[in-house]
């Protein structure tokens, strides 16, 4: 996954995004379905070790403006992981977002299911009112 100017670190909830005035956010680490529970996450520097129950485990390396997954003895029973992040409310006072060919504005009043899209691709714009944005991309034949 690649973010441009904004500043990227590993914590011990998610890895935090700090895109300047745009705002703060935190992309959670990766979470599986069937569920996993994550049982400890190590932060070392710009690394990060996530283990999951039954043994898993997922390094976080942040290089620069990319953040870069290695998955090691996943348990057989895993059919997809995701990630997730949360947006401010703020938002939904002039905000837009664009997933590939797909767009729309932020709902005024929290949508049911609270979630914008459950499409596939590998860009995610957010823009505030102001024009402010962050983009995110994935590799081909990664999905967001």
């Amino acid at each position: 996954m690649i973010s441009t100017a904004a500043e990227l670190k590993n914590t011990d909830s998610g890895i935090a995004i700090n895109a300047g005035s745009l705002g703060s956010f935190t992309l959670s680490y990766p979470e599986f379905e069937p569920e996993h529970k994550q049982t400890q996450v190590k932060v070392t520097g710009v690394n990060a070790v996530v283990k999951y129950e039954g043994g898993g485990e997922c390094a976080v390396v942040i290089d620069k403006d990319e953040i870069n997954l290695v998955f090691k003895g996943i348990s057989a029973d895993v059919k997809s992981w995701k990630m997730s992040m949360l947006i401010d409310i703020g938002f939904a006072k002039g905000g837009t977002w664009k997933m590939g060919e797909n767009q729309g504005k932020f709902p005024a009043e929290k949508a049911k299911p609270p979630q914008i899209s459950g499409l596939s691709s590998t860009s995610f714009l957010l823009k505030n009112a102001q024009g402010q944005s962050l983009q995110i991309n994935t590799p081909e034949y990664e999905f967001q």
